[in-house]
This record gives structure tokens, C-alpha cells and sequence, in this order.
């Protein structure tokens, strides 16, 4: 643990976080528990996939933004120390700072051991810029944003997010345990700053900008919370990974008594009928939001491809069945015109020349009496064929190994059944 830090201060972490935990592990376990059994063999591609994703996504802020130390950008490191020592953090993360095209956000992320958090560059200018004059009595806007962050690290946030994705994947309760963690980030950040004007006043920043918030009536916006009963409005909350901006002010302002707020009631209809909409127009995730994105692409790849790969193998085999049929038939025309059956290929076929790739009809010189026979294939070949004869019957073979793994699938048919699978391989 830092020098001079205590724990985590339990007074932060939200009611709807300590009501909403119990249930979204228990559907999360019961998730992986489905997961294991049904997809178990997909497991390792989704993790490695989500992984290298993180990791990719990682060394493009390392390689776009500056690292913040001791020595580089001094006064944003000592915030973050203070911040992070308040909050009982064991060690200080890595803070990198980086632009963003004008973007107000930030987000806090892990890799493995390793905890971050990201800064854009326009947020810090506007919470410094907001503050400029002024500060509470433990810190300012800027300070809320740091804490905000430290606090998704400090809560456990990311440490449980991983386990959390199959109920964080559902309806109505994974954005319900979103916007709690949310609200137990917020008073972190209040935790820190001490001030609720001042911790309204940097949450206002996201909507303004920094200028422009330190004209901002915080009790006008904490009014706009009304409008929560509003359908579209409630649409866009239930669906959001972030409350609205005025339900964060509010509930600050709620927690500690502080001016008139009116309540945040939800239209019940428009909460029950949110998730057909699919969360059009939701407010962002961040980072944990691009991880489950991630995170859900993989599986749906990770079951996908294979399936895919499947149905193309069995595409390639169906060659097999067709031409014996049509050997099949060709061998009952030609006794009709000869009064006898002809035996063709090597018993076995060409089984040297059976793998992925196809080959030519004309590499196999057993192959030629099928010239007599009046048959010859298409193109190339993926199977090899042969016929065996008798004074009264025949029996035509067809045989493939599509996959190359030395297994086959072989076909037969004579006068009285067309082709039928003798054997399988056994990549179907």
C-alpha cells in the first residue's frame, strides 16, 4: 500500500452498487458456467483475441500519449499520488495523458497487474480551466476527474470485470451495474475534493467545457433531472452505461443535502419496453465498454469461423456422393448397351493423391477406362473413384479426405442404392 494511504473508504461505494453486486455475480457465474460447457473449445482463441486487443489498444496510447511522472508533468503526478493514496490504493497507476480530438472523457484500465489510467488532454485543460481562482477545501475539478477514475481501480471495478460479462451483457441490469459503479466513482471523486459545488461544477465540465462551467447554474442542471420521467429520456438512461449528467448532480447533491433537487423517477413503461430500442444513441463506455464490444466480436468469431471452415469442408465433400451416382448411372447404361458391367480405377482409388487441394482427372492413369465408360468429371477432383463388378452387380466407391488429416469419408453405390456414406471423417 502507498505511503500514507488507508482503505478503500467504504462511505463511496454507491447503495445501487451494494444491492446490484449479489445479483450480477450470481448470473455472471451461472453465464460461465453455460460458457464452459457449451463453448469450452473457444475459450482460449475469444481470451487470446481480448487480450491482444487490450494490448494493441495500450500501445497506441503509449505510443500517442506522455507518460506521467515525477519528473513529466510533475503537478498532475502529485494529484494523482494524493488521489490515489486517499483512496487506499497499493500503488500509484500509470497515468498517461493524450489527446483526443476534443474529446472530454477519461478512463481508468488493467492489463494483467498493470492498472492505468488515461487522461485526453481537452478534460484536463477544461477541469483546470474551470477551476482557475478557486478550489475546495480538499481539491477541484481537476482533482474530482483523477479521483473519479482512481476509484473505478480502488472499488474493484476492473478487477471483477472479466467475471462480470455475461450479466453485464444483459438487458436492463448490465447498464444498471454500470451506472452504480458509476455513482461509486463520483463519490470518489467527491471523496477527494471535499466541495459538492466543486464536484458538480466538474461533472458539468463534460456537458460545457471548462469556461462555460463556471458560469453554469448547478441548481438549473440539477433541475433537468425532472425530465428523467421523460420515455425518450428514460429509453436513452435504461440503455446507458453512464447516468445522465443531471442524475449525477442530483444524487451528489441527494447524498448530502445540499439544495433543492428534484427526484430522478423513471417512466415504468419506457424502462420496460428500453431494450427493443437497443441502446440507440447510449451514452459511451469507455474503455470497459470497447472491452465487452470486444470481448462479444470474439465469441461471436470464435464460433463463427469454425462453423464457417465446417460447412465449407462439407461443400468440398459433397463432390463424392454426387459423382458416384453419376459413375452409378453411367455403369447401368453401359451394360444395357454391352451386356456387362466394366470395373475401373485401382481397387482403393488413387488414395496418394487424396488431401485439401484437388487434382487433376488425368493424373491417375487407372482412370482411363472411365473414357469407356462414357464418364468423366467436371474439373478437377477432390475424391478418387473406383468400381468393382460382378457377373450380376457392381459396386461404385468414391473417397475424399478434404481436410488432409488422413481420415476419409468414402461413398458407395450399386444397381439397387445410390450413394451412401460408408465411412466418415471425422471432421464432421
Amino acid at each position: 500500500m502507498l505511503p500514507g494511504a488507508t482503505m478503500f473508504p467504504t462511505e463511496c461505494r454507491s447503495p445501487a452498487e451494494r444491492r446490484l453486486f449479489p445479483i450480477v455475480a450470481s448470473i455472471a457465474a451461472l453465464g460461465w458456467i453455460v460458457v464452459l460447457l457449451l463453448f469450452n473449445i473457444y475459450l482460449p482463441c475469444v481470451g487470446l483475441f481480448a487480450i491482444a486487443a487490450h494490448a494493441l489498444a495500450l500501445a497506441s496510447v503509449r505510443g500517442r500519449g506522455v507518460r506521467v511522472t515525477e519528473a513529466q508533468l510533475p503537478d498532475l503526478h502529485r494529484r494523482v499520488t494524493v488521489a490515489a493514496q486517499a483512496l487506499g490504493l497499493e500503488t500509484v497507476p500509470e497515468t498517461w495523458v493524450m489527446q483526443a480530438d476534443g474529446t472530454l472523457n477519461a478512463y481508468a484500465t488493467k492489463l494483467f497487474s498493470r492498472t492505468y489510467i488515461v487522461l485526453y488532454s481537452d478534460l484536463v485543460d477544461a477541469a483546470a480551466v474551470a477551476a482557475e481562482g478557486r478550489t475546495g477545501d480538499g481539491g477541484d475539478e481537476l482533482d474530482f476527474v483523477i479521483a473519479h477514475e482512481l476509484g473505478h481501480l480502488a472499488a474493484g471495478h476492473l478487477k471483477w470485470l472479466t467475471f462480470l460479462l455475461p450479466a453485464r451483457a444483459l438487458p436492463w441490469l448490465g447498464p444498471a451495474w454500470s451506472r452504480a459503479c458509476e455513482y461509486t466513482a463520483d463519490r470518489c471523486g467527491h471523496f477527494r475534493v471535499a466541495d459538492v459545488p466543486t464536484s458538480c461544477r466538474a461533472l458539468a465540465v463534460l456537458a460545457t467545457g471548462g469556461r462555460l462551467a463556471r458560469l453554469v447554474d448547478l441548481d438549473a442542471l440539477a433541475s433537468q433531472r425532472r425530465e428523467s420521467g421523460d420515455f425518450w429520456m428514460t429509453v436513452q438512461e435504461v440503455n446507458a452505461s453512464h447516468p445522465s449528467l443531471p442524475n449525477r448532480i442530483g444524487v451528489l447533491r441527494q447524498d448530502h443535502q445540499i439544495g433543492p433537487t428534484p427526484d430522478g423517477s423513471m417512466n415504468p413503461i419506457a424502462a420496460l419496453l428500453a431494450p427493443i430500442f437497443g441502446g440507440i444513441g447510449s451514452g459511451g463506455g469507455g474503455f470497459s465498454g470497447l472491452m465487452v464490444t470486444v470481448a462479444v466480436i470474439g465469441i461471436l468469431a470464435a464460433i463463427a469461423i469454425p462453423n464457417f471452415v465446417a460447412m465449407q469442408l462439407k461443400a468440398k465433400r459433397g463432390e463424392v456422393p454426387g459423382y458416384v451416382d453419376g459413375i452409378r448411372s453411367a455403369e447401368i447404361a453401359y451394360q444395357g448397351t454391352n451386356g456387362a458391367y466394366l470395373a475401373c480405377g485401382a481397387e482403393g482409388g488413387a488414395t496418394a493423391l487424396l488431401g485439401k487441394q484437388p487434382h487433376d482427372w488425368k493424373s491417375d492413369p487407372a482412370n482411363d477406362c472411365f473414357s469407356k465408360l462414357g464418364w468423366q468429371p467436371d474439373g478437377p477432383l477432390r475424391g478418387t473413384y473406383w468400381v468393382q463388378v460382378s457377373d450380376t452387380d457392381f459396386v461404385v466407391y468414391g473417397a475424399c479426405d478434404v481436410d488432409g488429416d488422413g481420415n476419409t469419408a468414402k461413398y458407395g453405390a450399386n444397381l439397387a442404392t445410390v450413394a451412401t456414406r460408408i465411412t466418415e471423417d471425422n471432421v464432421y
